[in-house]
């Protein structure tokens, strides 16, 4: 009796240890459950915090190495809600759990094609098996894209899909890694689209006005400024929008040689300050070392992409270049101010904001700033802003111009009123001297008539 006792207490502690164990288990899972549910119809998830990611330096797992238990061990929790990186030809894996709670379809928006050269995405069927993933990015097909837009999204669950699902995600670029992952439903994700949409039919428009504005100027002034700043304006325009994920291109060749096209906004912005601030007179030095960054720019790096140097391999030198470039431009526009150049303050007002939006947008994406619409295009704000500066800065220096050529026609005119009184003192002058002589001629002449009479009329 009693051994029969002591069996059915040995059963209860392992049934109640069973219990506690399998109580802790789900304690810790539900402490650290980082499933996402969507249930909003009309806003986006942004679910950075919520992704495990693997930094794969070969770029050469596949998807079955990273389903490999010791693999697996390896993904770590993103503590941001971007995923941000410089620039490297790493290539990233992404892990996420996704409930569908909306009762429609949810989708996954993985970036633009800015950061998102190749992308593999891998999700699961209804048995939880993985099949062929969908490959598509900016260097593959357009085809590809399950959905036609400038950004990547991908499809994650169906309405009646309401299972917690496990999706990877295999990301590469030749630039920064910048990968704001949002989930929502289509309708979520045209609503944010068409506001990234407006902003660049925005800037757009303001572009078209301002080169066809300064074209116009260079046919009616003939001044060679304006053709400079027309040449800036269009790369401008071109590299603005491009950088904000709508390329005019769909061809891998823009990505591969990125810094061929790229670049010559550089020279064209070197060009502006040396002639706008007239360099070459007033800063001969940093009138070179402008020279020099903008060839660096605009001609040995297309050279060194053209000779087969991979994007990802330039890029933290040219960021570099950039940022030296940036800070003597704005440096001797605010030199040439406390000097006392007044064409130098708009251009250093200009130049600051586009540096601003740059400046914001780099905080942005690396999760310093909140991630929003308006701070994601921080670059139209910008440029928008610089172009309008530098709009003024050109009618400024037109007014300038103008006064002192106005100045200089005055002087010229009270130059010419001094130079003919002084013509005309001179002929009085000259005039009342032949008039004397003139007159002594006269005079001599009739001394020497009388003095002929006289011999005359001494012969007679």
């Amino acid at each position: 009796m009693s051994y029969c006792f002591i069996i059915l207490n040995m059963l209860l502690m392992k049934r109640l240890l069973l219990f506690l164990s399998l109580f802790l288990i789900q304690f810790v899972a539900f402490a650290q459950d980082n499933t996402i549910k969507v249930n909003s119809l009309t806003d986006l998830k942004m679910i950075g915090k919520q992704v495990y990611f693997l930094a794969d330096e070969s770029a050469k797992l596949t998807f079955k190495d990273i389903m490999n238990p010791e693999i697996q061990k390896k993904f770590a929790l993103n503590d941001n809600d971007i995923f941000a990186r410089a620039a490297s030809k790493t290539a990233f894996w992404f892990k996420f759990v996704v409930q569908n709670q909306t009762q429609q379809d949810i989708w996954l928006e993985a970036g633009g094609s800015f950061a998102c050269w190749t992308i593999d995405f891998y999700r699961p069927d209804s048995l939880g098996n993985y099949h062929q993933p969908v490959l598509t990015g900016a260097l593959r097909p357009e085809k590809n894209k399950e959905h036609r837009a400038n950004f990547y999204w991908l499809r994650l669950a169906d309405a009646k899909n309401t299972k917690a699902c496990t999706y990877y995600l295999r990301v590469s670029t030749g630039t920064s890694h910048e990968y704001p992952l949002q989930i929502g439903t289509i309708e979520a994700l045209h609503k944010n689209k068409e506001v990234h949409d407006y902003l660049r039919g925005g800037y757009i428009g303001l572009m078209l006005i301002m080169i066809f504005y300064n074209f116009f100027l260079v046919t009616a002034t003939k001044d060679r400024i304006y053709l400079i700043y027309v040449g800036y304006l269009v790369t401008a325009s071109i590299n603005v929008i491009f950088d904000n994920n709508y390329s005019f291109i769909s061809n891998s060749w823009m990505w591969e040689y990125f810094f061929v096209w790229h670049n010559l906004f550089f020279f064209f912005i070197g060009w502006f300050a040396i002639e706008y601030l007239n360099l070459s007179k007033y800063a001969p030095r940093i009138h070179k070392a402008i020279w020099l960054c903008a060839l660096i720019l605009s001609v040995i790096f297309p050279i060194l992409n053209i000779l087969g140097m991979h994007v990802a391999d330039l890029m933290t030198f040219f960021e570099i270049i950039v940022i030296i470039y940036n800070v003597i431009l704005i440096g001797v526009g605010v030199y040439l101010w406390i000097k006392g150049h007044k064409n130098a303050f708009y251009y250093v007002l200009g130049w600051s904001f586009a540096i601003a939006g740059v400046s914001f947008i780099i905080l942005t994406i690396n999760g310093i700033t909140p991630f929003n619409i308006l701070s994601r295009n921080a670059l139209y704000f910008g440029f928008s802003i610089e172009i309008l500066m530098f709009s003024l800065a050109l009618g400024d220096r037109m007014n300038i111009l103008r006064k002192e050529k106005q100045k200089m026609q005055a002087e010229n005119l009270r130059l010419m009123q001094e130079q003919n009184q002084i013509l005309e003192e001179k002929v009085k002058t000259r005039t009342s001297e032949l008039y004397q002589i003139n007159e002594e001629l006269a005079t001599t002449n009739e001394e020497l008539y009388q003095t002929q009479e006289e011999i005359l009329a001494q012969r007679d």
